[in-house]
């Protein structure tokens, strides 16, 4: 299947259209989380803003041949910042319709093949369609890696893609 499927680093006048399926995406996630706040009013992202300002952050829209289908956000470990992955994916998301097709697994895969190291990718394990996805896209990679406990919402998984 030949599909025009393909990530686009988001530029400052894209952030509106960036946010929009952040907002989509919290709204999903308040379902699983009790820490985001249900409603009906925009969902606080601290972050958005500092993907466009930190040399570390890169917001990407996913496209389906040109129009905006998705978003991923990511991340490198700060100099300053302790922990045991070099990269994260902070957020993804696709828009329902366009999910099951196989598309977040060639986007992820694309991410991940371009920057080795270690990666941290996290999930609400309350959101199985989340955990069976991140699950299949880790075993890939490692079929014999197990989640790791975060707090009492999240798992992740630490993919060591250094050799990749």
């Amino acid at each position: 299947m030949n599909v025009n499927i393909y990530l686009a680093r988001a530029s400052i006048e894209e952030q509106p259209t960036l946010e929009e399926f952040l907002q989509a995406y919290l709204r999903e996630l308040a379902s699983f989380d009790p820490n985001i706040a249900h409603g009906s009013g925009r969902l606080e992202y601290h972050w958005l803003d500092e993907y466009w300002r930190d040399n570390d952050r890169f917001p990407y829209l996913i496209r389906l041949k040109n129009t905006p289908v998705g978003f991923v956000l990511v991340r490198a470990r700060g100099q300053a910042e302790v922990g045991d992955w070099d990269w994260q994916i902070a957020e993804f998301s696709i828009a329902p319709e366009f999910r099951k097709r196989g598309f977040g697994e060639r986007i992820i895969h694309q991410i991940l093949k371009n920057r080795p190291g270690v990666w941290e990718i996290s999930y609400h394990f309350a959101n199985k369609p989340a955990q069976l996805f991140w699950q299949k896209i880790a075993r890939n990679y490692d079929p014999s890696i197990t989640p790791l406990p975060m707090d009492s919402n999240r798992e992740r998984f630490l993919l060591n893609l250094s050799s990749a």
